[in-house]
């Protein structure tokens, strides 16, 4: 795909001067280009994110797409850096790095799901809070959750998604589109306007992820490209977010946390490999008032730089980066010799967590880059934007100052201790859905690349395979699922503990129970044990009909993770079905406490309370789970169960009554049968 290949000429930079204190210089380098109102002493500050965006999608950078009408009126508004760096192709790591300026092997935030944010990592909400700012975040995605540690330092941290209400907790949704997301933050930022506080908004909007399904009018755009349908949906929520803040006292920047492949150089989707096409993103900054509009800076820069640009802005108090302020590129005055690339560092780790293959790493200066993995890469991008000419060897003098910068920015001590933790079973499973793929439990060595190690340039045939299984289970393509990881299995054998558990989940999913069990078997024997594991031989048994094997490997899952709300509540249900009533309630009760909202949780303990005849209590359980879960017309029909049982039939009939026009079609069978029964 045709990129800016020859963008990398310089505009300006000087060197970052000393400030007054407590003045930004962003603020003051703007006030005085145009004779315009005073730029506010404390500008509000929207940061928007937008998940898996390619620069080369954007119009403003040259994209033909057309799917970006919003996007290339903000540029004409605003100050776009054309070559701007993300440090690395994962959606977590790489805002972690957004809203810190430290790269992910310092913050110890390399991959999604299992790393979280220590409390050394400096985060740009603590900071804005501090100074008096009122602070909200608003997220479209499991991956981002409050529980990621981003959460540190926002007043509101919005990540309970309306479109989840009423659904089972196996089908859960983990994000949510981008209007839902856009209504949050806008609804909260008239709030802050009106009360006349200075406020600074995250907004994170994940629609261009995979699997590439936009609404039906985007779709019916781009008939041909579900990803640029999708790139589509997410502009118009930015046009919304645009138009609901005050350019005369609010910078706006947008920027993406990584690119996507789309098939180059065999990789699909992203995480993989540190190419252009998943590590260069839109960056753009509209200043209060519209200074500087319609500016394009072609020295690269990088998502790093984003957090001590925005701290300069709003003259906060400074902290530790690996990034540096945007603004010295700003100056109309420096002179355009002085402006050269910001060495921009990659790192890939997705694959080390998932397979134990090598990790790679890049660096990106002067119109190349270099790749660190097994099999050394170089590339001139201004000869060679598609980095198809591998220059490795050809040009030692090149290879050896890249390698030299790259080592030197590796080095950099981390900031805190590792921050990975075991993942929770149910945080993997909706992760899985999301399209992405556990590892193991084992410790991952992120530091070592060799010639001991695989590289991934050498399996990603085999990596798109998973992938493509993965995604067919996500699309709810069980059949389809279970073919592709049959033909992994005999392919790559040495896969086998990931190849095992989708295959088990695959065959789960289409009844094949029998063999389900016998591959979960196989996993517990050829890798660590995983609660996972036993989570989904637990429930594959009590498909089979033997609840008696279902408690026992579901006991051992809440065993290994005690948090593992769905295995506690899968776990009390198969305890109910053996009339073990005391256990029963015993696991709905674990779950209730880890989520007093469970609707799940709740009809449990009130079909137990039912059992037990305690019709009142029963109630008032069932009258909270159908609160929690208004949609689940299970609930409601449960209740009139337990109305009839009460002896009041008259609310019983009209509950039955309403339930017969439900959209469920075995609810509604239900409901006539019982009404037929009460006449």
């Amino acid at each position: 795909m045709p990129r800016d290949g020859g963008a990398f000429a310089i505009v300006s930079r000087v060197r970052a001067a000393r400030v007054v204190a407590g003045m930004s210089m962003l603020v003051a380098l703007v006030a005085g280009c145009r004779r315009t109102a005073a730029v506010p002493e404390r500008p509000n500050v929207l940061l928007v994110t937008i998940d898996t965006i390619r620069a080369d999608h954007v119009g403003a950078y040259g994209g033909a797409q057309g799917a970006t009408p919003a996007i290339d009126a903000f540029a004409r508004d605003a100050v776009l850096f054309e070559q701007a760096i993300a440090a690395a192709p994962l959606t977590l790591p790489s805002h972690v790095t957004i809203l810190s300026g430290i790269l992910p092997f310092r913050s110890g935030v390399r991959v999604n799901g299992t790393d979280h944010v220590g409390p050394n990592v400096p985060l740009l909400a603590e900071a804005f809070a501090d100074r008096g700012y009122r602070t909200g975040a608003f997220v479209s995605a499991l991956v981002v959750k409050a529980g990621s540690g981003l959460a540190r330092g926002f007043g509101r941290y919005d990540d309970a998604f309306d479109s989840n209400r009423g659904k089972e907790e196996r089908v859960f949704a983990v994000e949510r589109p981008g209007e839902e997301t856009t209504a949050k933050a806008l609804e909260w930022i008239a709030q802050q306007r009106a009360a006349r506080a200075p406020f600074f908004a995250w907004v994170h909007l994940y629609d261009p992820h995979a699997p590439y399904a936009p609404p039906p009018d985007f779709a019916a755009r781009f008939p041909n490209s579900p990803y640029d349908g999708e790139i589509a949906y997410a502009d118009s929520c930015f046009a919304r977010l645009v138009a609901g803040v005050d350019a005369s006292d609010t910078a706006i920047l947008l920027a993406g946390d990584h690119g996507e492949s789309l098939g180059e150089h065999g990789e699909a989707g992203h995480g993989v490999f540190v190419y252009d096409a998943t590590v260069r993103v839109p960056l753009l900054l509209r200043l209060p008032g519209r200074r500087l509009a319609g500016t394009r800076i072609r020295t690269q820069v990088r998502l790093a730089d984003v957090a001590p640009t925005l701290r300069r802005l709003a003259g906060l108090a400074p902290a530790e980066s690996d990034g540096e302020d945007l603004a010295p590129l700003l100056s109309p005055g420096a002179p355009a010799a002085a402006a050269t690339d910001r060495p921009a560092f990659s790192e890939a780790d997705y694959a080390t967590f998932v397979l134990g293959w090598s990790p790679m790493r890049a660096l990106r200066a002067g119109g190349r880059k270099y790749i660190e993995a097994p099999k050394r890469e170089l590339y001139d991008l201004r000869a060679d934007p598609g980095e198809r000419d591998n220059a490795y060897g050809r040009d030692e003098g090149a290879s050896r100052e890249l390698a030299r910068q790259l080592a030197a920015i590796a080095a950099r001590k981390p900031l805190a201790a590792a921050t990975s933790s075991a993942m929770d079973p149910e945080a993997a499973r909706r992760l899985a859905s999301l399209g992405y793929i556990s590892g193991a439990a084992q410790p991952v060595d992120y530091d070592r690349i060799d010639a001991t190690r695989t590289d991934p340039k050498d399996r990603i045939g085999a990596w798109q395979q998973i992938e493509a299984g993965l995604l067919a289970r996500q699309t709810r393509e069980y059949e389809k699922a279970v073919g592709i990881f049959e033909r992994l299995l005999a392919a790559y054998p040495t896969l086998n503990p990931v190849i095992l558990r989708d295959y088990a989940e695959a065959c789960r999913e289409t009844g094949r129970v029998d063999r389900a069990i016998e591959l979960y078997e196989r996993v517990l024997k050829t890798a660590e044990p995983d609660a996972n594991d036993f989570f989904g031989l637990g429930v594959a048994w009590h498909l089979k009909g033997d609840q008696a094997k279902s408690a026992e490997n579901l006991e051992r899952a809440v065993a290994m993770n005690p948090s593992d709300k769905t295995a506690w509540i899968d776990l009390g249900s198969v305890r109910l079905v053996l009339r073990d009533l005391p256990r029963a309630g015993e696991a709905f009760g674990k779950a209730a406490a880890l989520d007093p909202k469970s609707s799940k949780a709740l009809s449990g303990l009130a079909s137990i309370a039912f059992e037990q005849r305690d019709f009142g209590k029963s109630e008032g359980l069932l009258r909270s789970a159908i609160a929690a879960a208004p949609e689940d017309a299970e609930l409601r029909f449960h209740l009139a169960r337990v109305k009839r049982a009460m002896g009041d039939l008259s609310t019983a009939r009209a509950i039955y009554a309403e339930l017969t026009k439900s959209s469920h079609p075995e609810v509604a069978q239900a409901a006539r049968r019982a009404l037929d029964t009460l006449r």
